[in-house]
């Protein structure tokens, strides 16, 4: 592992175990590439109380591992997880299509669950990235991400 991106509090994971948190558009916050706010800076809002964390940009297969082994929340035993910092631009073709880092960072690694991204949820394009755990009809299971649209919560 050789660079995994930490922010002020620590993991965003460690940071939204406390707070119901829904992503807030990153151009918003001023984060991206293409922006003056500071790398990695999408934010998240709890419903109650006030949390401001910073997304992880997980960019190798030995930086998700790490996320998962060490914060076992990430990723429950079934179902939704924690947010991570990928998203996608407003104006992308297709599913598949530009998807990007918070921090700037290449999205040249991805641990997609099967068939996504896809865009197929209640809320409609699907712009966000956060950890699914997939099973075969039970408990347990591995854990994947998944595109969901920002205005859904997960725990």
């Amino acid at each position: 592992m050789n660079h995994l991106r930490w922010s002020a509090v620590g993991l965003c994971v460690m940071a939204l175990a406390a707070c119901d948190s829904t992503p807030v558009d990153p151009a918003a916050t001023g984060a991206g590439p293409d922006s003056s706010g500071p790398a990695g800076g999408m934010a998240v809002t709890a419903s109650s109380g006030d949390c401001r964390a910073d997304l992880a940009s997980i960019t190798s297969a030995e930086e998700n591992a790490f996320i998962l082994e060490n914060f076992p929340g990430a990723a429950p035993s079934i179902g939704n997880g924690y947010w991570i910092g990928g998203f996608q631009q407003p104006e992308a073709e297709s599913p598949e299509a530009d998807w990007m880092w918070v921090s700037g960072d290449s999205f040249g690694f991805a641990d997609w669950a099967g068939g996504v991204p896809d865009d197929d949820g209640s809320f409609g394009e699907e712009d966000a990235i956060h950890f699914l755990t997939v099973s075969n009809g039970g408990f347990g299971g591995e854990a994947k991400w998944n595109d969901l649209n920002q205005a859904e919560t997960t725990p």
